[in-house]
């Protein structure tokens, strides 16, 4: 008797490790930082089941991060995923957010205490780079990392143009497994060679119309493993600085104005820096020069910057007119001069007219 219950019990054990090994297994990708869904795909209503979710990580043995009981209407979730988790009682998915490296492993459902799917997490940084090109240069787009390259069967690149309410999106190239040659957009044929080992790429003969966020996606996941941002910018020709004045004691701006796309403005004055009475409005690109007085002719030097190139341009700056302050010492000079002149002539009257009476008297 006692056999018998060994037997059967060897046969429920056996019988549990062949629906283990049936049970289907799911691929998924997911970037740090953020959202995936884990979705059994059973397609039956799953409310009134019990449902326990497991995980097994890379340095952790495998164990219930939720477990759902119909009865109780109550989920209980593990510590190291507490508040990360939705979970739908109805179909048994789990949304995963706020994804972690240490959140990559298996996951497991087990529906009714029978395994049901098995899903594969891996997590990856989402690399996000920004780029400047020229006109006819070239731009080397990497591919997917070494440590999920075996993991691949479906390698697209996409590329995103314009803002986001009225941009526009379309493939640039797809890599399939067992295809000799990527599908690739018209326009660019010509102008990309591909390497099909990680999905990396060069474009050559680059123009304007090439800017956009180039994104690669695997799997046919609407995850993103890498988007670069391209910038298609010409290189900045010799500035143009104009001044609005240069009279003494007026406010005087000197305009730095320069075709094409310019990220910084610096500016200096016979070779060396401004001091802090010259003060920068317009994100640089103006200088004012408050009551300006003689001590601030010289040379100004205005340098353009974006991320390709720079260039530069000097102006002299000569100040004319006579300061404020001297046209009171002036006028209090003029005012002193005209009352010593009056002083003097009635002075000098004065000695007439005593010379004549004496004359007079004398003449009697």
């Amino acid at each position: 008797m006692e056999r018998g219950f060994e037997l059967l019990a060897l046969l429920l054990m056996l019988h549990s490790r062949v629906l283990q090994t049936q049970a289907e297994r799911k691929e998924i990708f997911g970037a740090v930082g953020s959202s995936v869904l884990l979705d059994p795909e059973i397609g039956a209503d799953l409310h009134n089941s019990e449902i326990i979710w497991k995980f097994t990580g890379k340095n952790t043995i495998s164990g219930i991060i939720l477990d759902y009981l119909p009865s109780y209407h109550k989920v209980k979730p593990n510590k190291q995923f507490k508040y990360r988790l939705d979970f739908n009682g109805f179909n048994g998915s789990l949304t995963l957010t706020d994804v972690k490296p240490d959140d990559q492993g298996n996951y497991t459902i087990h529906v009714n205490e029978t395994l049901t799917r098995r899903i594969e997490l891996f997590v990856f940084e989402h690399v996000k780079m920004d780029v400047y090109r020229t006109p006819q240069s070239s731009m080397f787009f990497p591919g997917v990392f070494e440590n999920l390259q075996e993991l691949v069967k479906v390698l697209q690149w996409r590329v995103y143009r314009g803002n986001t309410e009225n941009g526009t999106e379309m493939q640039v190239l797809q890599f399939d497994t067992g295809a000799t040659e990527p599908s690739l957009a018209q326009e660019y044929h010509g102008r990309l060679e591909s390497f099909q080992a990680n999905g990396s790429f060069v474009l050559l003969n680059l123009i304007s119309s090439d800017d956009g966020l180039y994104t690669l996606f695997i799997n046919q996941q609407n995850v993103p493993v890498r988007s670069i941002q391209l910038w298609m910018i010409d290189d900045l020709p010799k500035p143009l600085i104009l001044s609005s004045s240069s009279v003494v004691g007026s406010t005087i701006m000197l305009l730095c104005r320069v075709s094409g796309q310019s990220h910084e403005y610096q500016w200096q004055k016979d070779g060396g820096n401004i001091s802090e009475h010259h003060q920068l409005i317009d994100g640089g690109k103006s200088l004012i020069i408050p009551r300006a007085t003689k001590e601030y002719c010289g040379t100004y030097t205005c340098t353009v910057i974006n991320p390709i190139s720079s260039n530069q341009a000097e102006y002299t700056l000569i100040i004319y007119g006579i300061p404020p302050e001297q046209y009171i010492i002036i006028a209090a000079a003029i005012v002193g001069l005209v009352f010593s002149a009056v002083s003097l002539s009635r002075l000098m009257l004065q000695c007439c007219l005593n010379e004549q009476l004496v004359g007079e008297g004398i003449c009697q």
